[in-house]
């Protein structure tokens, strides 16, 4: 049987910083994920007041803490994942079974989802989800691997309150955000309409974690914190 390392506090494993959410009251709760810097492209999205990413609080929270650990742990993961690739990843144990990428930032280049998708390939004993908006350029990557059957890989549409329901293709998920409980609930009802299946997120993952173990394809709502 091979050893895996359990984590139970934040810390670097494979030159990789993992964090593991303790004491918050958030949705991240007892959750262990993998923080990547904010891309070119989440900045000049933010500057778009129609798009969530204008309201991101991932970047708000790093903006406020500039000098921090967590910004130097956001820039360091992406700069380790771009620059190396397919490196041997030791087995890890989670406090809850489940491991999300991408719980800050985004990927810009193949390397770095190509190293998430053969960290959780090494880690399949993990239900990982990977959220991404740049379903672009994991597309190109899938054309020559598949991800592995223990991720799910979820697209958060960018737009903020849109009404134009797709899952793209390779994709298990995706998340879409509303501004009011009115528009959300039209949302869900025209979407169903369309023959989808609609989650809304109650920021409950500890106890719902359906982003991670469930396989069918569903468009995840929430309504904006």
């Amino acid at each position: 049987m091979t050893t895996q390392l359990l984590l139970t506090s934040s810390g670097m494993v494979n030159n990789i910083w993992f964090t593991v959410h303790k004491g918050l009251t958030n949705k991240m709760n007892n959750k262990t994920s993998v923080m990547m810097s904010h891309t070119t492209l989440c900045e000049k999205r933010s500057l778009d007041k129609k798009s969530i990413c204008g309201r991101c609080y991932s970047r708000k929270l790093s903006a406020y803490r500039k000098k921090s650990s967590m910004t130097r742990y956001m820039e360091h993961n992406s700069r380790v994942l771009r620059e190396t690739i397919n490196e041997p990843f030791t087995k890890l144990s989670t406090p809850d079974g489940t491991l999300r990428y991408n719980s800050t930032g985004d990927n810009i280049t193949d390397s770095e989802v190509i190293n998430i998708f053969h960290h959780a390939r090494v880690n399949a004993q993990l239900q990982c989800a990977v959220w991404t908006k740049n379903f672009g350029l994991y597309h190109r990557v899938m054309k020559s691997i598949k991800p592995p059957r223990n991720l799910n890989l979820v697209w958060s549409m960018s737009r903020l309150n849109s009404f134009k329901f797709i899952i793209p293709k390779g994709f298990t998920k995706s998340f879409y955000v509303y501004s009011k409980a009115e528009i959300l609930n039209e949302a869900m009802t025209q979407a169903r309409q369309q023959g989808f299946s609609v989650v809304e997120c109650q920021k409950q993952c500890a106890s719902c974690n359906k982003c991670y173990t469930n396989k069918s394809k569903q468009i995840i709502m929430e309504l904006i914190r």
